[in-house]
């Protein structure tokens, strides 16, 4: 059964943007939003870098809004040398509030390559309701390697489950927990490609609802399992009518009974543009730089390959780290690889590279830079068949122009993601999914779980990208 996909989000519900959490200087991203039951108060928990063009350091950061006014001064609650990711955050028996996340915790290792860069769960406790001060973080499985992307519940009855990627890509790992901090591993829930970023919910009745994307047919889909014990699950693809892929899946249940899944389209992959050019110099110079719209505040590429269409001959390169192994085909430029005439090629100035965890030996790795750089290639004046990957940096809207011999050939593209919001009704058999427009943004992604609020209203917190800002945005949610 295909669950259709409409535009009639604005019909159904009436969104109006509240609040943002807002730093022009930093990027915010993966807001978990909940409420703090018994009280008017709204926590809102997310992971931020420490600086708006550099991903080696992120931290873990809460706030809290009282009686619908402002958000308080967020706390951080991370620290340390080390990249912090995918918050979650859970209220504990004793009015405590527990925050759950990955981290790459090696001091000075990048995330995404280098040796020791392991992946870990790491938790910690709030001192008491303010959110003020907090105990030191916690390893919640000390003996497992790879665990990403924690998500948290409560029963009814008062214990906790938490899913969690492990392997990447492997598995969802799950354990339950009579207190929400000493955790007791049960059985992994596997079956699944590339399978990622889980969402937990429980309904009244004890069933577990678990939502991840995962790979099928060579496109990213989302995916809901259920399960009566957390051991035997039953599984079904919500099958919606998009071609593009699909991830991020949040998953909630409200006090009427009402199901909630918000999701977004991902766009956030690499993308070649091939372009034939005339080349009339001993050498091409191919200059990037970023618009620095949409939070793109970098350019990012991955590969540049000249055929000459009269000699059928060919040079490729690869822009990667130090430490990547070089591939059949290719040569590999590594961040400080600078242009020689002897040489034949090279950079105008020093970079940065990353390698991602996604990707193939050409897609996960590229260089990248806050400021204009060209890359040079000493050649026979001819014309050329140039083909270029390049990755985005934030967002799914390329931020990256690319000229030859001072004429643009890459302007960017506008494939930008947005969210879909799906609800089921109670004793309903098939989901309702809507398209949520961008508004005046240019992209919307991430979004957080919708949560139940006062006079029949739905929050949802989101990223949102514009001309000049990325930050963070609280959706109230009406229905119609």
């Amino acid at each position: 059964m295909t669950n259709r996909v409409i535009n009639d989000f604005n019909n159904r519900f009436r969104v109006v943007r509240q609040r943002k959490v807002v730093n022009h200087k930093n990027i915010q991203f993966w807001p978990f939003l909940c409420a703090d039951s018994g009280s008017n108060r709204l926590i809102l928990s997310w992971y931020q870098y420490s600086s708006a063009t550099s991903p080696e350091q992120s931290d873990i950061y809460i706030s809290r809004m009282e009686n619908h006014e402002e958000w308080k001064d967020p706390c951080r609650i991370s620290g340390g040398i080390s990249y912090n990711n995918a918050p979650c955050v859970i209220k504990l028996e004793d009015g405590r509030i527990a925050v759950y996340w990955h981290s790459w915790r090696s001091p000075g290792v990048c995330p995404f390559e280098g040796a020791g860069g392991m992946t870990y769960i790491w938790g910690a406790l709030s001192k008491g309701k303010s959110l003020d001060q907090w105990f030191d973080p916690f390893l919640v499985f000390p003996d497992e390697e790879k665990q990403l992307y924690p998500s948290i519940c409560r029963t009814f009855s008062g214990d906790f489950y938490l899913v969690y990627s492990k392997g990447y890509g492997e598995a969802l790992g799950a354990a339950h927990s009579l207190d929400g901090i000493n955790w007791v591993r049960v059985k992994d829930i596997n079956g699944y490609k590339s399978i990622n970023r889980p969402d937990i919910a429980i309904d009244k009745d004890g069933t577990i609802q678990v939502v991840f994307s995962a790979v099928e047919d060579k496109r990213r889909k989302v995916f809901l399992v259920k399960s009566e014990d957390a051991i035997n699950w039953e599984g079904q693809e919500l099958n919606l009518d998009v071609e593009e892929d699909l991830d991020r899946p949040k998953i909630s249940i409200d006090s009427s009974g009402y199901y909630w899944i918000a999701l977004q389209t991902d766009h956030w992959q690499p993308q070649t543009f091939s372009n034939t050019v005339e080349l009339s110099d001993n050498r091409v110079v191919f200059r990037i730089e970023s618009d620095k719209t949409a939070g793109n505040y970098n350019w990012a590429i991955n590969a540049i390959q000249m055929e000459n269409l009269e000699s059928g001959s060919q040079k490729n390169y690869r822009f990667c780290g130090n430490e990547i192994a070089g591939i059949k085909d290719y040569v590999s430029v590594n961040p400080d690889c600078l242009y020689s005439i002897d040489k034949g090629f090279g950079l105008s100035r020093s970079v940065v590279s990353m390698k991602r965890m996604m990707g193939d030996e050409i897609t996960s790795s590229f260089i990248y830079g806050d400021k204009p750089c060209e890359f040079i290639v000493n050649i026979q004046p001819g014309t050329y068949k140039t083909t270029i990957t390049i990755s985005p940096w934030l967002s799914g809207k390329m931020g990256t122009h690319i000229s030859v011999n001072g004429t643009g050939i890459i302007q960017g593209t506008k494939m930008e993601s947005y969210i879909i919001v799906g609800s089921l009704a109670p004793k309903a058999r098939k989901w309702e999914f809507s398209k949520m427009d961008n508004g005046m943004d240019l992209e919307r992604t991430r979004p957080s779980r919708i949560i139940d609020w006062r006079d029949n209203r739905r929050l949802m917190t989101w990223c949102y990208f514009s001309e000049l800002e990325q930050g963070l945005a609280l959706g109230d949610i009406a229905t119609v």
